[in-house]
Protein backbone atom coordinates (compact mmCIF):
# COMPACT_ATOMS: atom_id res chain seq x y z
CA UNK A 1 0.00 0.00 0.00
CA UNK A 2 1.34 3.20 -0.93
CA UNK A 3 1.49 6.64 1.59
CA UNK A 4 -1.15 8.24 -0.46
CA UNK A 5 -3.85 5.30 -0.22
CA UNK A 6 -2.60 4.95 3.38
CA UNK A 7 -3.12 8.41 3.97
CA UNK A 8 -6.58 8.14 2.29
CA UNK A 9 -7.59 5.26 4.83
CA UNK A 10 -6.95 7.53 7.39
CA UNK A 11 -7.94 10.45 6.39
CA UNK A 12 -11.22 10.18 4.69
CA UNK A 13 -13.67 8.51 6.68
CA UNK A 14 -13.12 10.87 10.01
CA UNK A 15 -13.40 13.89 7.23
CA UNK A 16 -16.45 12.26 5.18
CA UNK A 17 -18.31 11.44 8.15
CA UNK A 18 -18.01 14.77 9.51
CA UNK A 19 -19.28 16.30 6.63
CA UNK A 20 -22.04 14.39 6.30
CA UNK A 21 -23.20 14.57 9.90
CA UNK A 22 -23.06 18.53 9.45
CA UNK A 23 -24.91 18.40 6.34
CA UNK A 24 -27.67 15.96 7.66
CA UNK A 25 -27.99 18.44 11.00
CA UNK A 26 -29.17 21.42 8.19
CA UNK A 27 -31.31 19.11 6.13
CA UNK A 28 -35.16 19.27 6.70
CA UNK A 29 -35.60 15.33 6.28
CA UNK A 30 -39.39 13.95 5.80
CA UNK A 31 -40.57 10.37 5.57
CA UNK A 32 -43.83 9.79 3.25
CA UNK A 33 -46.04 8.78 6.23
CA UNK A 34 -46.84 4.98 5.02
CA UNK A 35 -44.25 3.48 7.22
CA UNK A 36 -41.82 4.66 9.70
CA UNK A 37 -38.28 4.68 8.33
CA UNK A 38 -36.65 2.39 10.90
CA UNK A 39 -40.13 0.61 12.32
CA UNK A 40 -39.49 0.25 16.56
CA UNK A 41 -42.43 -2.42 16.38
CA UNK A 42 -41.06 -4.78 13.85
CA UNK A 43 -41.59 -8.64 14.99
CA UNK A 44 -38.56 -9.99 16.76
CA UNK A 45 -36.30 -10.82 13.35
CA UNK A 46 -33.54 -8.78 11.32
CA UNK A 47 -34.93 -7.22 8.11
CA UNK A 48 -33.11 -6.74 4.69
CA UNK A 49 -33.14 -2.89 4.15
CA UNK A 50 -32.60 -2.46 0.06
CA UNK A 51 -31.80 0.43 -1.43
CA UNK A 52 -30.02 1.92 -5.04
CA UNK A 53 -26.06 2.11 -4.50
CA UNK A 54 -26.74 5.95 -5.05
CA UNK A 55 -28.97 6.27 -2.17
CA UNK A 56 -26.85 4.51 0.41
CA UNK A 57 -24.79 8.42 1.62
CA UNK A 58 -27.59 9.92 3.26
CA UNK A 59 -29.00 6.03 4.49
CA UNK A 60 -25.59 6.25 6.59
CA UNK A 61 -27.13 9.71 8.19
CA UNK A 62 -31.05 8.17 8.47
CA UNK A 63 -30.00 5.17 9.77
CA UNK A 64 -27.19 5.69 12.09
CA UNK A 65 -26.95 4.11 15.54
CA UNK A 66 -29.27 1.05 14.80
CA UNK A 67 -26.32 -1.43 14.70
CA UNK A 68 -27.48 -2.09 11.08
CA UNK A 69 -24.66 -4.71 9.51
CA UNK A 70 -23.79 -2.88 5.67
CA UNK A 71 -21.91 -5.38 3.03
CA UNK A 72 -19.07 -3.84 1.64
CA UNK A 73 -16.63 -4.78 -0.65
CA UNK A 74 -12.80 -5.98 -0.21
CA UNK A 75 -11.90 -3.30 -2.13
CA UNK A 76 -9.76 0.05 -1.07
CA UNK A 77 -12.87 2.08 -1.40
CA UNK A 78 -14.62 -0.37 0.71
CA UNK A 79 -12.08 -0.44 3.20
CA UNK A 80 -12.86 3.46 3.04
CA UNK A 81 -16.76 3.23 3.45
CA UNK A 82 -16.15 0.51 6.22
CA UNK A 83 -14.33 2.52 8.37
CA UNK A 84 -16.84 5.96 8.05
CA UNK A 85 -19.56 3.25 8.30
CA UNK A 86 -18.37 2.29 11.73
CA UNK A 87 -18.75 6.13 12.83
CA UNK A 88 -22.02 6.03 12.42
CA UNK A 89 -22.70 3.10 14.85
CA UNK A 90 -23.19 0.47 11.45
CA UNK A 91 -21.04 -3.16 11.52
CA UNK A 92 -20.01 -3.83 8.07
CA UNK A 93 -19.59 -7.53 6.21
CA UNK A 94 -16.96 -7.45 3.51
CA UNK A 95 -17.41 -9.14 0.63
CA UNK A 96 -19.65 -9.12 -2.79
CA UNK A 97 -21.25 -11.01 -5.97
CA UNK A 98 -17.74 -11.53 -7.47
CA UNK A 99 -15.23 -11.38 -4.26
CA UNK A 100 -16.47 -13.46 -1.11
CA UNK A 101 -19.63 -13.55 -2.16
CA UNK A 102 -20.77 -17.13 -0.52
CA UNK A 103 -18.89 -16.29 2.74
CA UNK A 104 -20.51 -12.56 3.28
CA UNK A 105 -23.65 -14.20 2.69
CA UNK A 106 -23.37 -16.79 5.39
CA UNK A 107 -22.13 -14.00 7.91
CA UNK A 108 -24.99 -11.97 6.60
CA UNK A 109 -27.48 -15.01 7.50
CA UNK A 110 -26.27 -15.40 10.70
CA UNK A 111 -26.82 -12.00 12.02
CA UNK A 112 -30.13 -11.56 10.67
CA UNK A 113 -31.18 -14.74 12.64
CA UNK A 114 -29.45 -13.09 15.22
CA UNK A 115 -32.37 -10.62 15.04
CA UNK A 116 -29.73 -7.89 13.82
CA UNK A 117 -31.35 -5.66 10.58
CA UNK A 118 -28.79 -5.74 7.31
CA UNK A 119 -28.45 -3.03 4.86
CA UNK A 120 -27.80 -4.18 1.05
CA UNK A 121 -27.27 -2.33 -1.96
CA UNK A 122 -28.72 -4.87 -5.20
CA UNK A 123 -26.62 -2.86 -7.42
CA UNK A 124 -23.33 -2.63 -5.92
CA UNK A 125 -20.37 -2.63 -5.88
CA UNK A 126 -19.51 -2.36 -9.33
CA UNK A 127 -23.42 -2.18 -11.13
CA UNK A 128 -24.85 -2.26 -13.73
CA UNK A 129 -26.42 0.84 -12.30
CA UNK A 130 -30.03 -0.01 -10.77
CA UNK A 131 -30.38 -3.56 -11.87
CA UNK A 132 -31.22 -5.49 -9.41
CA UNK A 133 -28.62 -8.47 -8.67
CA UNK A 134 -29.96 -11.89 -6.58
CA UNK A 135 -27.70 -11.41 -3.55
CA UNK A 136 -31.15 -9.87 -1.64
CA UNK A 137 -33.37 -12.19 -2.61
CA UNK A 138 -31.21 -15.19 -2.34
CA UNK A 139 -30.23 -14.00 1.46
CA UNK A 140 -34.40 -13.19 2.74
CA UNK A 141 -35.16 -17.07 0.97
CA UNK A 142 -32.16 -18.50 3.23
CA UNK A 143 -33.57 -16.31 6.32
CA UNK A 144 -37.24 -15.84 5.58
CA UNK A 145 -36.11 -12.07 6.40
CA UNK A 146 -38.63 -9.69 4.34
CA UNK A 147 -37.11 -7.13 2.31
CA UNK A 148 -37.66 -3.55 2.77
CA UNK A 149 -37.18 -1.30 -0.10
CA UNK A 150 -36.27 2.37 0.34
CA UNK A 151 -34.95 5.31 -1.07
CA UNK A 152 -34.67 9.20 -0.65
CA UNK A 153 -34.25 12.21 -2.81
CA UNK A 154 -34.57 16.09 -2.79
CA UNK A 155 -33.84 19.36 -3.67
CA UNK A 156 -30.37 20.30 -3.83
CA UNK A 157 -28.26 17.48 -4.80
CA UNK A 158 -25.22 16.78 -6.07
CA UNK A 159 -24.63 13.76 -8.33
CA UNK A 160 -21.31 12.47 -8.82
CA UNK A 161 -19.54 11.13 -11.98
CA UNK A 162 -18.90 7.72 -10.27
CA UNK A 163 -20.69 4.72 -11.72
CA UNK A 164 -23.91 4.85 -9.80
CA UNK A 165 -24.37 8.68 -10.10
CA UNK A 166 -24.13 8.78 -6.04
CA UNK A 167 -26.28 11.33 -4.69
CA UNK A 168 -24.77 13.72 -2.43
CA UNK A 169 -27.25 16.02 0.00
CA UNK A 170 -26.56 19.44 -0.31
CA UNK A 171 -26.56 21.62 3.04
CA UNK A 172 -30.31 22.86 3.90
CA UNK A 173 -31.91 21.02 1.47
CA UNK A 174 -35.34 19.04 1.88
CA UNK A 175 -34.94 15.53 1.63
CA UNK A 176 -37.33 12.72 1.58
CA UNK A 177 -37.26 9.49 2.20
CA UNK A 178 -39.87 6.66 0.85
CA UNK A 179 -40.50 3.19 2.29
CA UNK A 180 -41.93 0.51 -0.30
CA UNK A 181 -43.97 -2.43 -0.43
CA UNK A 182 -42.28 -5.17 1.85
CA UNK A 183 -41.02 -8.46 0.09
CA UNK A 184 -41.41 -12.16 1.26
CA UNK A 185 -38.99 -14.93 -0.51
CA UNK A 186 -41.15 -18.50 0.67
CA UNK A 187 -38.05 -20.48 2.17
CA UNK A 188 -38.53 -23.54 -0.73
CA UNK A 189 -38.61 -21.00 -4.04
CA UNK A 190 -37.18 -22.47 -6.80
CA UNK A 191 -34.56 -21.01 -9.24
CA UNK A 192 -37.21 -19.56 -11.26
CA UNK A 193 -39.44 -17.69 -8.24
CA UNK A 194 -36.23 -16.28 -7.14
CA UNK A 195 -35.83 -14.64 -10.50
CA UNK A 196 -39.57 -13.33 -10.49
CA UNK A 197 -38.81 -12.04 -6.57
CA UNK A 198 -35.83 -10.28 -8.11
CA UNK A 199 -37.84 -8.33 -11.09
CA UNK A 200 -40.84 -7.71 -8.62
CA UNK A 201 -37.60 -5.96 -6.32
CA UNK A 202 -36.23 -4.05 -9.63
CA UNK A 203 -39.62 -3.26 -9.77
CA UNK A 204 -40.40 -1.74 -6.33
CA UNK A 205 -37.52 0.36 -6.44
CA UNK A 206 -38.62 1.87 -9.71
CA UNK A 207 -42.04 2.73 -8.49
CA UNK A 208 -40.15 4.56 -5.71
CA UNK A 209 -37.78 6.03 -8.29
CA UNK A 210 -41.54 7.17 -9.34
CA UNK A 211 -41.91 8.79 -6.11
CA UNK A 212 -39.03 10.88 -5.99
CA UNK A 213 -39.91 12.91 -9.49
CA UNK A 214 -43.43 13.34 -8.10
CA UNK A 215 -42.52 14.99 -5.38
CA UNK A 216 -39.35 17.08 -6.87
CA UNK A 217 -40.50 17.58 -10.77
CA UNK A 218 -37.59 20.15 -10.92
CA UNK A 219 -34.66 15.99 -9.73
CA UNK A 220 -32.71 15.95 -12.97
CA UNK A 221 -33.17 12.79 -15.05
CA UNK A 222 -30.17 10.56 -13.34
CA UNK A 223 -28.88 10.65 -17.77
CA UNK A 224 -28.20 14.34 -17.42
CA UNK A 225 -25.96 16.62 -15.61
CA UNK A 226 -23.20 15.30 -13.14
CA UNK A 227 -20.73 16.53 -11.61
CA UNK A 228 -16.83 14.66 -11.93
Amino acid sequence: MTWKEQWMLWAVPPVASTALRWIGWTLHIEEDGRRDLYPQNKKQRGVIYVAWHSRLLLGMYAYRGHGICVLVSQSRDGEILARALDRFGFQTTRGSSSRGGLSSLKQLARTLKSGQDVMVAPDGPRGPREQAQLGAVQLACLTGAPIIPWTWAGNRILRLGSWDRLRVPLPFGRCKFWIGRPLEVPRESSRGDLERIRRELEAELRVLAALEKEAFPGLADEDEQTAS
